[in-house]
C-alpha cells in the first residue's frame, strides 16, 4: 500500500506547541481510510507518550501512528466511549495540546480519560460538551479509527 494519509502531528500529554505549526505535512504513512467515511478527509498523527497504553485494540505507545477521520468533514457526532484527538488550548493563547482520549461519562460528569497503566500522570479532564470549535478551550479534531506501527528504540 502507498503512503495516503498526512501526519500532521504529535499527541503529547503536557506539550504545547504554536497553533500555526499544527497541520504541517510531517510524514506519510500507509494505512486504510475509515471504511464509513472513505471521502472524508483523514490525518494521522505521531504518540509522544503512553496516555493510551491500555487502549483495549491495540496499546498507544510511544512511537505509534494512527489515523482519524475529519469529525466535522465525515458529519461524526460527538459520542462517549470513542477515542478522539483532541487539541487544548492553553489560556487562551495559540499554544495547543494535541492529546488522544476516549470521551466517557462518570457519575453524570464528561470526562476525557487516558486509557492508561499511569493515571496518576494522566489524569481526567472535565470538559463541558465537546464541539469542534476552535474558538473553545478543548476541542475535538478526529475519530480514531487505525492503529499503525510502534516503533521502539
Amino acid at each position: 500500500m502507498e503512503p495516503n494519509i498526512d501526519v500532521i502531528g504529535v499527541a503529547e500529554t503536557g506539550a504545547y506547541r504554536e497553533e500555526k505549526h499544527f497541520g504541517a505535512i510531517l510524514e506519510k504513512i500507509a494505512g486504510p481510510k475509515h471504511e464509513h467515511y472513505p471521502d472524508a478527509k483523514h490525518f494521522g498523527l505521531t504518540i509522544n507518550d503512553n496516555a493510551m497504553d491500555q487502549f483495549s485494540k491495540m496499546p498507544l505507545i510511544h512511537g505509534a501512528k494512527c489515523a482519524f477521520v475529519n469529525v466535522d468533514d465525515a458529519g461524526i457526532q460527538i459520542e462517549p466511549n470513542r477515542v478522539y484527538a483532541l487539541q487544548r488550548r492553553l489560556n487562551g493563547t495559540s499554544l495547543i495540546e494535541t492529546l488522544v482520549r476516549r470521551l466517557v461519562i462518570d457519575n453524570g460528569a464528561r470526562l476525557l480519560r487516558a486509557d492508561t497503566s499511569q493515571p496518576e500522570r494522566f489524569p481526567d479532564i472535565a470538559v463541558g460538551r465537546l464541539t469542534t470549535d476552535k474558538s473553545k478551550d478543548v476541542f475535538v479534531i478526529g475519530l480514531l479509527y487505525w492503529v499503525g506501527a510502534h516503533i521502539r528504540y
